[in-house]
C-alpha cells in the first residue's frame, strides 16, 4: 500500500506491505502531499497532489520504486484534497472551487 504523510517537518510518500511490514519512504521530495492513487498497470506509477502553501499545487507522477518523478500539472489558487484514477484520467477534489477536476493521462 502507498500513502502520503503530511508531517510539516518531514512530508513523504511512503509504502509498506498490507500488514505494515517493510515500511519505506518512496519520496521525501514533497511539500504537502495530498491524496494518492496507484496505477499498477503497465509501468506502475504513483500519482499524488502536492499543495504548496495553499496557493500553488502540482499533480505528480512517481514510479513505484521512487526513481523517476514527473510533474504532470501545475496550478494556483486551489485546495486539492483527494485523488483517484480511472482507466484514462486522474480526478481530484478541490475545496476552493468545490469541484472535481479531471486530467487525461492516456
Amino acid at each position: 500500500m502507498y500513502w502520503t504523510n503530511v508531517n510539516q517537518k518531514r512530508p513523504t510518500v511512503e509504502t509498506s506491505l498490507l500488514n505494515g511490514n517493510n515500511r519505506s519512504v518512496v519520496s521525501n521530495d514533497v511539500t504537502s502531499p495530498m491524496g494518492v492513487a496507484v496505477d499498477v498497470r503497465g509501468a506502475g506509477w504513483i500519482y499524488y497532489l502536492d499543495d504548496w502553501d495553499g496557493i500553488k499545487f502540482t499533480v505528480e507522477a512517481l514510479r513505484m520504486d521512487g526513481l523517476e518523478k514527473r510533474t504532470l500539472h501545475s496550478g494556483t489558487h486551489h485546495s486539492p484534497m483527494s485523488l483517484t484514477l480511472d482507466q484514462q484520467a486522474l480526478l481530484w477534489t478541490d475545496r476552493a472551487h468545490e469541484t472535481v477536476w479531471r486530467m487525461n493521462i492516456g
